[in-house]
């Protein structure tokens, strides 16, 4: 399973999204992409944000950007605060 990590609407986090992707703040110990990849450790990630981002977002995560990875995918807003109750629900869908 991969896991794409989107952004949507990161004018609501202005003006701390100017220069990097929702994703890419800090909340506590972890961003919410290295919370992502604690919870979720055998997952393969790709990350969606804005195109002026994406060589920037390539570089520092050496992930794949903007680009739909093939078979079975769980999007995920970015933005959201994921707990470990909640990474547990998700993997237990079908």
């Amino acid at each position: 399973m991969t896991i794409y990590l989107f952004e949507h609407s990161p004018e609501a986090l202005l003006p701390l999204t100017h220069l990097r992707p929702a994703y890419d703040l800090r909340c506590g110990a972890y961003t919410a992409l290295e919370r992502t990849q604690v919870l979720f450790p055998g997952a393969q990630l790709a990350l969606g944000c804005r195109a002026q981002l994406r060589d920037v977002v390539a570089e520092r995560t050496g992930l794949s950007v903007n680009t739909l990875p093939d078979g079975p995918v769980l999007f995920l807003n970015g933005a959201a605060l994921l707990t470990r109750d909640l990474a547990a629900m998700l993997l237990s869908l079908p």
